[in-house]
């Protein structure tokens, strides 16, 4: 009996901190235009950041993003992504709402995963990524 407790008490820990894992991309100088500042382990190479390409909106103002990814898996990878805008003082926008979008990658393909930011004041940003239904997955 102790020795089904201990290995069901495992198999709940080891679920708990693959849905806890999260990629944080920030912008920078770096050749690819991000840096990753925690990876997932399980998106090392199903949900791969491989590109990101920087514009603006519709207006020609407000900032645009849209970060490739890559899945060179045999099975498709779903997850959840939001960004997060930040303005010349590093602090989130005033009155943004964090909205967590889904993405499923399908096997062998690359996806774009885009965001427009809330207002023109947006300078920087910080982009999300974990697996559906971890409890990270919204914040």
């Amino acid at each position: 009996m102790k020795n089904i407790l201990t290995l069901v008490t495992a198999l709940l820990a080891v679920g708990c901190v693959s849905s806890e894992s999260a990629t944080l991309l920030v912008p920078s100088d770096a050749p690819l235009g991000f840096t990753i500042i925690s990876e997932n382990p399980h998106f090392n190479r199903s949900a791969e950041p491989t590109e990101l390409k920087r514009g603006f909106a519709e207006d020609g103002v407000t900032p645009k993003i849209s970060l490739l990814v890559q899945n060179t898996t045999s099975s498709a990878q779903r997850l959840n992504y939001r960004v997060e805008w930040l303005d010349a003082q590093d602090m989130p926008l005033r009155g943004q709402v964090d909205v967590a979008h889904e993405a499923t990658i399908p096997s062998g393909s690359v996806q774009s995963l885009v965001s427009v930011a809330p207002s023109s004041k947006a300078v920087r940003f910080r982009f999300w990524m974990t697996d559906v239904g971890g409890a990270a997955s919204v914040r």
